[in-house]
């Protein structure tokens, strides 16, 4: 009887350590000296007030920050100095991706002895596996409690205004207007903000503002999360994941690149195959020039076809809020570099006709006025993007259109741009920052379109005899 009660007793202490253990999750967090996930390690202990870590699903990122998140409302940061009793969102996508990812990760972490309190948005508090959550109250060191708060992007903009926080946790990409609301909630406390995501998106706004961090911000930082970083994945494991993944989704699973989402839409463009440093041009060739104008922006792209029909994009031109009258002359300024005597075949959209407010002038007649004179091309947009596709087509191993590496934003844009979801025979267009993107493409665009559709044939002029004689014709059936 005594060797049965030791050998109870013995697994009823080894049950409470398990069930301890698991309580106290967060203590094993990078605990182990021969599996440390150095990518999270340098994440936590950097100083940055925004960072970003990129990756695929196993890399790691999402733990790093629901960690991150229990640390500051614990107020135990083993890197940074926490002052007291913390506020703070978590930002999913939607209710059912925040219950299903980043609250889940954040109740892993969680101590249950921590917590004293929970709202609940929807379900019930005592089933928190299936409930979608609103915020948990925890119990930090200091005796105070901190406040996690759950939001949604789903929710809508105006459910991210008016409250002050000291940092916020993206889990992966939101809507532009809400990061830039989150944004207003650091402001007065100067918080912290951290993402994690997998950019399966292509190059989107967080390419722009936090990879190319195009403000210079100096507080931005972002890390690019590997399988090869974790180190609880084994070198099987990886292999088969590999595999099973096409090759461009592979590349931002695997090392949470940005790739470009155009494939779809421009056909066989690859900046590696179409783009080419500058040659020299021939005055042989014969030259063309294309622009798109509206007082947010002003673009132009200037090609020279050769004799054996390849074309060549090698000027760009991409100024927002520009007069007529200076677009104009920065055009002819830009064309003094072109071999002497070159001449252009000008294309404009059909809105070029449309009359100005201030002086009923069409836009063609005041372009003509300061010295370019345009012909009008089609503005079909299905159409248009076919022929764009049909010049990027690779026949042969050889492109048929090349463009210069100095014309930047064309290729940025090429790459930024995606197919429309509803229609994906034409380009997404239905945000601010996809009208910026199309521009320069749609001016691609009327080149193209003019490139592969026919002059129409000239009326024949008549005399009024002969004008006289046509509707007798056409009136009685005879001459």
């Amino acid at each position: 009887m005594d060797n049965n009660y030791d050998l109870q007793s013995v697994l009823s202490e080894l049950l409470r350590r398990e069930e301890e253990k698991k309580k106290n999750l967060l203590e094993t967090y990078n605990a182990d000296p021969n599996r440390l996930h150095r990518k999270q390690i340098e994440f936590h202990k950097s100083t940055k007030r925004n960072r970003w870590n990129f990756g695929g699903n196993r890399t790691g990122k999402t733990v790093s920050g629901a960690v991150e998140a229990v640390w500051y409302a614990r107020g135990n940061h083993p890197y940074k100095k926490i002052k007291g009793a913390t506020s703070g969102w978590v930002v999913s996508l939607t209710n059912e991706v925040q219950r299903d990812v980043a609250q889940k990760e954040i109740l892993r972490w969680l101590n249950p002895d921590w917590i004293v309190g929970i709202g609940v948005r929807k379900g019930r508090s005592d089933d928190l596996v299936n409930a979608i959550l609103d915020y948990i109250e925890i119990r930090n060191v200091f005796g105070s409690v901190s406040r996690i708060g759950f939001k949604s992007c789903d929710q809508g903009r105006a459910k991210f205004q008016g409250t002050s926080l000291d940092w916020i946790w993206f889990d992966e990409e939101p809507p532009k207007e809400i990061y830039d609301e989150c944004l207003m909630r650091i402001l007065d406390t100067e918080g912290d903000i951290w993402g994690t995501m997998t950019p399966l998106l292509g190059l989107t706004w967080v390419y722009d503002t936090i990879v190319l961090n195009e403000i210079g911000n100096p507080e931005i930082e972002y890390r690019f999360f590997q399988w090869e970083d974790n180190p609880y994945l084994s070198k099987a494991e990886i292999e088969l994941m590999i595999q099973s993944l096409p090759e461009k989704e592979r590349e931002s699973r695997q090392y949470g690149k940005f790739m470009s989402s155009t494939s779809a839409l421009f056909g066989d463009y690859r900046k590696e195959t179409h783009v080419i440093a500058p040659i020299e041009l021939s005055p042989d060739w014969k030259y063309y020039f294309a622009c798109d104008y509206g007082m947010d922006m002003a673009a132009a792209l200037w090609f020279a076809v050769l004799p054996g029909k390849e074309v060549i994009c090698y000027r760009e031109l991409h100024v927002p809020n520009l007069l007529i009258s200076e677009f104009s002359e920065m055009i002819l300024d830009m064309e003094r570099f072109d071999p002497p005597g070159t001449r252009y075949r000008r294309y404009c959209p059909p809105d070029f006709r449309k009359r100005s407010h201030q002086n009923g002038e069409t836009w063609i007649d005041t372009f003509f006025k300061n010295g370019i004179k345009f012909s009008e091309t089609s503005n079909r947009r299905e159409y248009g993007w076919s022929c764009v596709r049909e010049l990027l087509r690779v026949v042969g191993g050889k492109p048929r259109l090349l463009i210069f590496d100095c014309c930047k934003v064309l290729i940025l844009h090429m790459e930024k741009a995606q197919a429309d979801p509803k229609n994906p025979n034409d380009i997404k267009d239905d945000t601010p920052s996809d009208h910026f993107i199309t521009h320069i493409l749609d001016t691609l665009r009327y080149f193209c379109v003019s490139l592969f559709t026919a002059p129409r044939a000239k009326k024949e002029k008549m005399t009024k005899i002969q004008r006289y004689k046509r509707k007798l014709e056409k009136k009685y059936g005879y001459r």
